[in-house]
C-alpha cells in the first residue's frame, strides 16, 4: 500500500477523515469543511446525542453519509480525548484505529486531513508521522499459506478493490519526506513478522542459515554459522575474512541520511550555540534526571555575554518528572521534548549532541555535531569512535562521570565551535563523515552478495 500526500482540498467521490476535540468541535480542515458545507457537519455531531456522551479512553467515531455541499461523498469523525496530552504511542493506536475501520468496510479511495491534531509533546510532523506508521503496521497480513478459493477470489475481487490513501495537510512536502522514516520501519516489521510467522516445519535453522547475516555479534556462533558478521559499534583488528566492523558499516536511517543533503549552517563566531541532550528511547540509567544539576552548574560558569539554547528530548515517561526540576536560567533557553523515534530535524538543527555512545553518535557525526558520548554500561565503553574522532570527546561511564566534567565537556566544546574549528574542518573527520554516509549502500552490498 503506498500513500499519496496532497495540499488541502476536497476531491469528488472521496471519503474524508476528519478531526474534532472532546467537546464535538471540529479541528483543522474540518472547520473549513463546516463552512462551505454551510455548517451541515457540526449540526449533525451537535444532533447526535449518543455520539456527544460516548466517552471511550482515546477516541470514538462518527460515520456522515453524504454530507452536503461538499464534494466528498462520505466523513468519518474521530473525536479524539485530550489530543494535546497524546504521546507517540496514542498517535501510532489512532493510526492502527483509522485503518481498521477503513479496512472493515472496504473503503477504496480515502484522504485524510491531519492539519489541527497537535500535542504539546510532540510536533505535529512527527505526530503524524507516527499516525502513519501505526496505520502501515496495521495493515499487515500474512496469507501465504490461505487456502484459495477461486470462485470466492473472481467475486471479492469484483468487490473489493485496494485501499486508495491520501493525506491532505498544508505540510504536506514534509510530511512526504517523513514518510521515507515509516516505510523503512514498515519493511523492517513485516520481515520480522514474516519470519516469526512462518511455520517451524518451513522455517527450520538450516532454512534460516542458508543465508544468515550476523549484526552486531562476535560470538563464536556469529562467526561459525553466519555468512558475514557485521559489526559498526566495535573496531577490530581479528584477521576474519567474513567479518566488516566500525563505522565504515553503520547503516543510517532514511530521514537522518535526507537531512545529511542540506547544508549545514556556520556556526563560526556566533554567540549562541545549540545543545541537544537525549538518552534513547528508554534511558536504563534515567540519566536525565541528573541534567537539572548539570545545567545549573552550566549557566554559572557561560560567560555574560554567551547564550545556549539547550533542547532536551525525553525518553518515555520522563516528560513532567524532569521538567519540574528545571529552573529558569539566564543564560540557557531550555525546551523539552516527549519521546520520539523521528528526530532527524533535532540533530541538524544542533551543534553539540550530549548523548550515550549508542548509534546516534553516528548519526550526529553524519550532520556534522560535536559529539560528547557518555558510555551507559561497560559495553558501550568498549566503543571507541568518539574518543578516536576529532572534536569528539568519550567521557567515563555513567557512573563514574562527575557533573563537572560532563559540564567542562560542553564548555570545551563551545570554545572549539568559537575557535577556527581546525579540528572541525580535519580531512580525517570530513573523510570519516562520508564514509559512514556511504555504510549502507556498502552493507546492502556485503548482503547482496551473499
Amino acid at each position: 500500500m503506498d500513500i499519496q500526500f496532497n495540499s488541502l482540498k476536497q476531491e469528488k467521490d472521496h471519503i474524508g477523515v476528519i478531526f474534532c476535540d472532546h467537546n464535538c468541535k471540529l479541528i483543522g480542515f474540518g472547520k473549513k469543511l463546516d463552512q462551505i458545507s454551510k455548517k451541515y457537519i457540526s449540526k449533525i455531531l451537535s444532533s447526535d446525542e449518543s455520539f456527544k456522551l460516548r466517552n471511550s479512553k482515546n477516541f470514538d467515531y462518527i460515520t456522515i453519509h453524504q454530507p452536503e455541499n461538499i464534494k466528498l461523498s462520505k466523513l468519518y469523525v474521530f473525536k479524539l480525548k485530550k489530543f494535546k496530552e497524546y504521546s507517540v504511542r496514542d498517535f501510532q493506536v489512532l493510526g492502527g484505529h483509522i485503518f481498521s475501520l477503513l479496512s472493515f468496510y472496504r473503503e477504496n479511495k480515502v484522504i485524510l486531513y491531519p492539519d489541527g491534531a497537535v500535542s504539546t509533546r510532540i510536533s505535529f510532523i512527527n505526530s503524524i508521522t507516527e499516525l502513519l506508521t501505526g496505520f502501515t503496521l496495521a495493515s499487515y497480513r500474512f496469507d501465504k499459506y490461505k487456502k484459495k478459493d477461486k470462485d470466492k477470489n473472481k467475486k471479492s475481487k469484483k468487490q473489493t478493490k485496494s485501499l486508495k490513501f491520501k493525506v491532505s495537510s498544508s505540510s504536506h512536502t514534509r510530511l512526504e519526506k517523513n514518510y521515507i522514516n515509516v516505510k523503512a520501519i514498515s519493511e523492517g516489521v513485516t520481515l520480522t513478522r514474516n519470519l516469526v510467522t512462518e511455520p517451524p516445519n518451513i522455517m527450520t535453522p538450516p532454512e534460516i542459515a542458508k543465508n544468515a547475516v550476523s549484526l552486531e555479534d562476535y560470538g563464536d556462533p556469529a562467526i561459525f554459522y553466519s555468512d558475514i558478521v557485521i559489526n559498526s559499534l566495535y573496531e577490530t583488528s581479528i584477521n576474519i575474512s567474513k567479518l566488516f566492523s566500525g563505522y565504515k558499516y553503520e547503516v543510517i536511517r532514511p530521514d537522518v541520511k535526507a537531512f545529511s543533503t542540506l547544508p549545514k549552517k556556520k556556526i563560526i563566531n556566533t554567540s549562541t550555540y545549540n545543545l541537544l541532550i537525549c538518552f534513547g528511547g528508554t534511558d536504563p540509567n534515567k540519566f536525565m534526571f541528573r541534567i537539572p544539576s548539570i545545567l545549573d552548574i552550566l549557566n554559572d560558569n557561560l560567560n555574560g555575554h554567551e547564550k545556549l539554547n539547550v533542547k532536551l528530548i525525553y525518553s518515555i515517561g520522563e516528560d513532567n518528572k524532569v521538567d519540574n526540576m528545571i529552573k529558569n536560567y539566564d543564560k540557557l533557553n531550555v525546551f523539552s521534548l516527549s519521546h520520539t523515534s523521528v528526530i532527524a530535524k533535532e540533530l541538524y538543527e544542533s551543534d553539540i549532541i550530549l548523548c550515550g555512545n549508542g548509534r546516534m553518535i553516528y548519526e550526529a557525526t553524519l550532520l556534522n555535531n560535536i559529539v560528547i558520548s557518555i558510555p551507559q554500561n561497560s559495553r558501550e565503553s568498549t566503543h571507541t569512535f568518539c574518543r578516536d574522532m576529532p572534536g569528539h570527546k568519550q567521557l567515563p561511564v555513567f557512573s563514574e562521570v562527575t557533573d563537572d566534567e560532563i559540564v567542562s565537556g560542553i564548555l570545551d566544546s563551545l570554545e572549539l565551535l568559537k575557535s577556527d574549528n581546525d579540528d572541525l574542518k580535519d580531512k580525517i573527520r570530513m573523510q570519516i563523515i562520508n564514509e559512514i554516509k556511504n555504510g549502507t549502500s556498502r552493507v546492502l552490498e556485503l548482503i547482496d552478495n551473499v
